[in-house]
């Protein structure tokens, strides 16, 4: 693998995501993705956000040298920076509660990151005096597309 973009390409695949789910994570769109990982673009400013996304090391990514994986101690503090606890508490209650009315609904079976991270921004909106209702909507319909 000699390029960012082949780099990118083989962890997204290793890690059994889509190209849409990694564009959604990163704020990238689709198709800038595509020309990435196709090697129509060279370099990107979200190489960062990549990295965090994949939790490999930018370094990484950037030079294809270098340890391949950052540390979970420094990927997590990367993570929860994000949040405060309180916010992050109540975005895991906020999908409990959730998973609690909806038994039926297998994507709440098991929380991942990204939807605590969805919930937890649908926390601060919410803190900040947003509709609930149009939160609650917005949370479910990113988590619907596949988060």
């Amino acid at each position: 693998m000699t390029s960012i973009g082949e780099r990118v390409r083989a962890e997204r695949k290793l890690q059994g995501m889509s190209r849409q789910d990694l564009a959604r994570a990163t704020g990238m769109g689709y198709s800038t993705l595509a020309e990435l990982e196709n090697g129509r673009m060279r370099s990107t400013t979200k190489l960062h956000a990549i990295a965090d996304a994949l939790a490999v090391s930018a370094a990484w990514l950037e030079t294809g040298r270098g340890t391949k994986r950052v540390d979970a101690a420094e990927f997590l503090a990367s993570q929860l920076t994000r949040f405060d606890d309180a916010t992050m508490a109540q975005a895991i209650d906020l999908l409990y509660q959730i998973a609690d009315h909806r038994p039926d609904d297998h994507r709440f079976a098991r929380l991942t990151w990204p939807m605590i991270q969805v919930a937890a921004k649908a926390v601060a909106r919410a803190a900040a005096g947003e509709s609930q209702r149009k939160i609650i909507a917005d949370m479910l319909a990113e988590i619907d597309q596949g988060v």
